[in-house]
C-alpha cells in the first residue's frame, strides 16, 4: 500500500506541511491583526502545534498502531468515528483545494498574468494525483531532496532586504496591546496545528517510539518557526505594516527586492519555484491523508482506487469560488474553523479516551 518512512522524512513531511504556504499569506494576515508586532504573534502561534504534538503523541503511545481513523473508531465506536473520519478527511480535501487556489492566484500575479486560474489548478491536481499515486514514501523523498533549497529562499529573502528594513517600524512593540497579539497568534496556530495530519503518517514510521516520535514532531515544529517569523519581520520592516496588510503577496513583493550585485537580480521567479515545490509537498501530504483516511473508512486495502475520483473532487473544491474575493472570502471562513477542529478533534478524542479509560490492545498488554 505505503513504503515506511523514517525520522528524518517525517521532521521534514511536518516542516513543510506547516511552511508550504504560509510564506506567501502569512505576513499579511500577521499585519493586518496585529500590525507591528504580528512577527511576534508567528512565533506565539507555534503553542497551538505544540499542544497537537503533546496530544498525539499520547495518543499514538494509547493506541499504537493506529491512525487517527483508527482512535476515532476506537474511542467513539464505529458507526460515529467512522463519521468523524469521514468529515476530518472532507475537510483536508477542502483545505487541499482552497490551497491549490490560493497557489494558483500567487503563480499568476508572480509570473503568469494572462493564465486562466482553471488550467493552473488542474496542472497542480495532476502534479497532485501523480504524488499520492506513488505513496508516502515517494513525497518523503522528494520532500527530502528539495528541503535544502525551499529553506534557503526566505535566508535570502531576509538578509537581500536587511537594507530596506527600517527598525523604526517595529515600534513600539507592543503598541497595538497583548489583546490583538494573541488573537494573531491564533490566526498563526492555524499553521501549526497542521501537525495533526502526522496522526496518518505515524503508523508508516519505520522504529516508530514514543520518545522518538515527540522528537522528531517538536523538531519539526522548531525548524518551521524561525523562517516564518523571520519573512514576516522582514515584510513588517520594509513595507511596514499597513502596506504589508494590502499586499496580495507581501513576501513575493519582497523577495522582489533582492539582488546580489548585476548579475544576480529578479530573483523572486526562483523563490516561486522553491516556494512552489514546497506547497506541492504540503498540498499532497493534505490530499494523501485525505484519501487514506477514507479509504481506512472504508475498509478498503488499496487507496490508490479513489484517486481519480479524488482528484475530480480536489479540482471542483478548488474551482469553487468565482474570484480571488470570494477565494479570500473563503480563507477568512476556513480560518475560524481549522484551528478548532484541527486542535480539538485530537484534542477531544484524547480527553475521551483518558475518561472512558480505552487503549489500543497492545497497550493494554503492556
Amino acid at each position: 500500500m505505503t513504503g515506511k518512512i523514517g525520522h528524518l522524512e517525517l521532521v521534514v513531511l511536518m516542516t513543510l506541511t506547516i511552511v508550504g504556504t504560509a510564506f506567501v499569506e502569512l505576513p499579511r494576515y500577521m499585519a493586518m491583526r496585529a500590525e507591528q508586532s504580528g512577527w511576534i504573534s508567528v512565533a506565539l502561534g507555534a503553542l497551538g502545534g505544540l499542544i497537537v504534538v503533546f496530544v498525539l503523541c499520547w495518543l499514538a503511545r494509547r493506541f499504537p498502531g493506529k491512525t487517527l481513523v483508527g482512535y476515532a473508531e476506537a474511542i467513539l465506536g464505529r458507526p460515529l468515528g467512522k463519521l468523524v473520519s469521514i468529515a476530518f478527511a472532507t475537510l483536508l480535501l477542502v483545505i487541499a483545494g482552497m490551497l491549490i487556489r490560493e497557489f494558483a492566484y500567487t503563480i499568476i500575479i508572480a509570473t503568469q498574468p494572462m493564465t486562466p486560474d482553471s488550467l493552473l489548478v488542474a496542472v497542480f491536481v495532476l502534479l497532485v494525483a501523480y504524488q499520492i499515486y506513488w505513496g508516502l514514501e515517494v513525497i518523503a523523498r522528494v520532500a527530502v531532496t528539495f528541503l535544502p533549497y525551499i529553506f534557503i529562499s526566505p535566508v535570502l529573502v531576509t538578509f537581500g532586504t536587511l537594507g530596506y528594513v527600517k527598525l523604526g517600524r517595529y515600534l513600539p512593540l507592543l503598541g497595538t496591546g497583548l489583546g490583538p497579539v494573541l488573537k494573531a497568534s491564533f490566526y498563526a496556530s492555524m499553521y501549526y496545528s497542521e501537525m495533526v495530519l502526522a496522526a496518518m503518517i505515524l503508523p508508516r514510521v519505520r522504529a516508530c517510539t514514543p520518545a522518538r516520535t515527540r522528537r522528531a514532531l517538536i523538531l519539526a515544529l522548531g525548524l518551521a518557526v524561525p523562517p516564518l517569523t523571520a519573512v514576516t519581520a522582514s515584510c513588517i520592516g520594509v513595507f511596514g505594516p499597513s502596506e504589508t496588510s494590502r499586499l496580495v503577496s507581501p513576501a513575493l513583493e519582497l523577495a522582489r527586492l533582492v539582488t546580489f550585485g548585476e548579475s544576480v537580480q529578479r530573483m523572486e521567479a526562483l523563490f516561486v519555484v522553491f516556494w512552489m515545490l514546497a506547497a506541492m509537498v504540503k498540498i499532497g501530504i493534505f490530499t494523501w491523508s485525505s484519501i487514506e483516511a477514507i479509504a481506512e473508512t472504508l475498509g478498503l486495502v488499496n487507496y490508490r482506487a479513489l484517486i481519480p475520483g479524488g482528484s475530480l473532487l480536489l479540482y471542483l473544491l478548488a474551482m469553487l469560488p468565482e474570484n480571488i474575493w470570494d477565494e479570500q472570502a473563503e480563507r477568512g471562513a476556513m480560518v475560524k474553523i481549522m484551528p478548532y477542529v484541527l486542535v480539538g478533534l485530537p484534542l477531544l478524542l484524547a480527553l475521551l479516551a483518558w475518561v472512558t479509560k480505552k487503549k489500543g490492545a497492545e497497550a493494554s498488554e503492556s
